[in-house]
């Protein structure tokens, strides 16, 4: 059984469904919600995209931290009660703006294959960064940014079963999650790279291009570079 709480943001309605009794998890898990997608909608210069969003704790949701199933994001009850210990606040507030990212990075825009997973997935990590960019300075993102990379780093030298951004390796869609390294936190620092290569103006002009242009649609990695390209008016080497 579940207990709801409501609010809105503009005319969108927002659900938070937690279970009874656990009802204060609420503002201290889901509190900044209308603040992710106000902020994700300055930054890419598009609404948010559905009627709705509705975020569900989950039991025995052991593969995932949460799915950004379309206006009705899951979240494992495990990682949303860590809201209520001072140290992992933060990361819950990640999982939240990560999630709700995917309602334009793998929801409006997704990605044409398995093997095209960075664009969804770096995307919504690095827009976790953007986030506490807006909200809490420059510093704060450029930690968030530095700690991904570390990750990534990390991960690389000790883990000899390589692929990169693009995976050649995704045809085994059991194991497509077992690195998320390199799809999650490479995939996000390769997009501040990008960022502070072409500048803020045409980054987010880009953004917003690739966005528009393939809504409701699918991408490849050629799509964002060839947004990218008109909005920097040059040509990248990927």
């Amino acid at each position: 059984e579940y207990s709801k709480k409501s609010e809105k943001f503009k005319d969108i309605p927002l659900g938070y469904y937690v279970y009874p009794g656990k009802e204060w998890i609420v503002p201290k898990a889901f509190g900044k919600t209308r603040d992710v997608l106000r902020i994700f909608e300055e930054l890419t210069g598009i609404s948010y995209p559905f009627n709705k969003y509705d975020q569900t704790i989950v039991a025995g949701f052991q593969e995932f931290s949460g799915m950004e199933n379309i206006t009705a994001t899951t979240l494992a009850d495990t990682e949303v009660f860590f809201a209520n210990n001072p140290f992992g606040a933060s990361l819950v507030e990640d999982l939240v703006s990560h999630e709700a990212a995917h309602s334009w990075f793998g929801n409006l825009v997704t990605c044409k294959n398995w093997a095209e997973l960075w664009l969804n997935e770096g995307f919504a990590t690095f827009m976790e960064a953007a986030f506490r960019e807006k909200m809490y300075g420059r510093e704060a993102y450029l930690q968030k940014i530095a700690a991904d990379a570390d990750i990534f780093i990390t991960d690389d030298a000790v883990n000899p079963k390589r692929n990169g951004l693009f995976n050649r390796n995704a045809d085994n869609v059991s194991n497509l999650f077992a690195r998320p390294a390199t799809t999650y936190n490479k995939g996000g620092a390769v997009i501040h790279t990008l960022r502070e290569q072409i500048g803020d103006k045409a980054f987010w002009s880009g953004v917003n291009a690739y966005l528009n242009l393939h809504k409701f649609a699918n991408v490849e990695t050629a799509d964002l570079q060839a947004a990218m390209e008109r909005a920097a008016n040059t040509k990248l080497d990927w």
